[in-house]
């Protein structure tokens, strides 16, 4: 069965339906959020209305995204995050 070796002996399995994050124990007892930012980004993009900037570029993946990074970030659980793309 595939899967990802994480700290020393937990397995999380790829076989499953990957949540928007893991949180995962490192070896200090240190709580680490691995956030899939691609699913993030998918998210973000299709969640909120067009968004655009004043020269029309459209910035609503990237506004989603940090919206979504800065909640992770205010609910303090975590000491470390990490981004995956």
């Amino acid at each position: 069965m595939p899967g990802l070796l994480c700290g020393q002996h937990q397995r999380v399995s790829l076989d499953k339906p990957k949540p928007r994050w893991y949180l995962l124990q490192v070896a200090s007892k240190e709580q680490v959020c691995l956030v899939d930012g691609t699913n993030m980004f998918f998210r973000a993009f299709h969640a909120l209305p067009p968004l655009t900037n004043r020269s029309g570029l459209p910035t609503g993946a990237v506004y989603g995204f940090t919206s979504m990074l800065a909640k992770l970030l205010r609910d303090g659980r975590d000491t470390r995050i990490i981004v995956v793309l």
